[in-house]
């Protein structure tokens, strides 16, 4: 039976019909990343461990595995995976302070050591203690464990804080009495702060108290991850099978006011997803010129402010090594990937781009961008790819101008 191609311009019933279902699935997954996400503030995406490291060493690292595993950002001074960032301006101990400001979460162990007492910044409090102080400053969520025989010496000091003549077997450090002093301080309410602290035996039992206390926070990264992958990947290959006639619809492109707009429309919901996360948030469509060289040119865009756009070639750049290579990359603030690089109008400190079909393909690339800059997830990638793969939809069969430049980017 012969059936008309679905065309973008006047919509017959049919055609419509199928451009509708389409548009469920980004009102869908508009819904579902709302609905994650509406109380982003309350989220737990970096965790910062905070202990001395000689004494749990082995701890640390099987925590960091741990929380990856989970979804989590996993944030140690002492491990080359994790996304800890050296501040060259600062000492050691300032540069774990900021590290803490730019954590969601603080999570102490404290073992057999207190750790050394940091004369040039704080006259009797060691590292692990003053992150702990950060993080309550800031109102950071603070998740404290304490080893098991820590924690008996510690209830043999509270009651016996006079005494001068105290030996403990477990905390021989010479500074046990601020780490005494330490839980003591956590342990006693004198604000709104969470005075709770769990004892652990072993390693195998901390991560499972761990697991415990960030079980909602798990699970939202479990949703999440649904979200970017199997939803992510059912919704690209259906698109893809479209795209490449697997679907049993044959797209005809009819350039026009209507194609225009809906264009339009799609680069403003997703503009309306990421604009909460930074107000300069700007949506660029970027695509190839079709004389001569081929460069990156802006289409379309959604509050970008600095014309002109840099115009990239064939693996120049971010932009253009994501359309040279076909595929989708990021960056921030906390993770600069290796191909950003700094362009005069183009100093985004988060860039987050697709391509848009195939690589090297008439469709460009689709990008999220802030000056501003903003901690992104693998989450928000599957996003952008996604709305990159809705819009290849109307470039696939579209009559090619001479020049792309005569279509208007506004």
């Amino acid at each position: 039976m012969y059936q008309k191609p679905l065309t973008f311009g006047a919509l017959p019933t049919f055609e419509h019909r199928v451009l509708c279902f389409l548009t469920r699935y980004v009102i869908y997954l508009v819904y579902h990343f709302k609905n994650i996400t509406q109380n982003d503030m309350n989220n737990i995406e970096r965790i910062f461990i905070s202990s001395t490291c000689y004494d749990l060493i082995d701890a640390r690292a099987e925590l960091e595995a741990f929380l990856n595993k989970q979804g989590f950002n996993v944030i140690l001074s002492d491990s080359m995976e994790s996304e800890f960032q050296l501040e060259h301006s600062k000492n050691s101990i300032e540069t774990c302070l900021s590290n803490v400001r730019n954590s969601d979460c603080l999570v102490v162990i404290l073992s057999q050591r207190y750790g050394p007492l940091l004369k040039i910044i704080d006259n009797d409090r060691s590292a692990t203690h003053l992150e702990y102080l950060e993080a309550k400053k800031r109102n950071l969520p603070i998740f404290m464990y304490v080893r098991d025989r820590l924690d008996a010496e510690y209830r043999i000091w509270k009651n016996n804080k006079d005494a001068t003549d105290l030996n403990f077997v477990w905390c021989k450090d010479r500074n046990a009495k601020q780490l005494f002093s330490f839980i003591d301080d956590h342990h006693t309410i004198k604000d709104n702060h969470s005075n709770w602290y769990w004892s652990f035996r072993n390693t195998p039992d901390l991560k499972s108290r761990i697991a415990r206390d960030l079980q909602i926070h798990i699970r939202h990264h479990e949703a999440k991850t649904f979200l970017a992958g199997k939803l992510s990947k059912f919704i690209r290959d259906n698109l893809s099978g479209i795209i490449e006639k697997r679907a049993g619809i044959h797209l005809q492109i009819e350039p026009g006011k209507e194609l225009e707009t809906w264009q339009k429309n799609l680069i403003g919901m997703l503009h309306a997803l990421f604009v909460k996360q930074a107000e300069d948030v700007s949506v660029t469509w970027l695509r190839p010129t079709q004389n001569g060289v081929r460069r990156l040119i802006l289409y379309r865009d959604k509050n970008f402010l600095k014309q002109p756009h840099y115009e990239f070639g064939e693996n120049e750049g971010f932009a253009g090594k994501v359309w040279s290579q076909g595929k989708a990359q990021l960056s921030s603030p906390t993770f600069q990937h290796k191909w950003w690089e700094y362009r005069e109008c183009c100093e985004n400190s988060t860039y987050i781009c697709a391509p848009v079909g195939d690589f090297k393909s008439s469709g460009g690339i689709l990008a999220v961008g802030s000056d501003a800059g903003f901690n992104t997830t693998e989450f928000d990638l599957e996003i952008v790819s996604i709305f990159a793969s809705i819009l290849a939809l109307s470039c696939e069969g579209e009559a090619i101008h001479a020049d792309i430049r005569l279509v208007s980017s506004k």
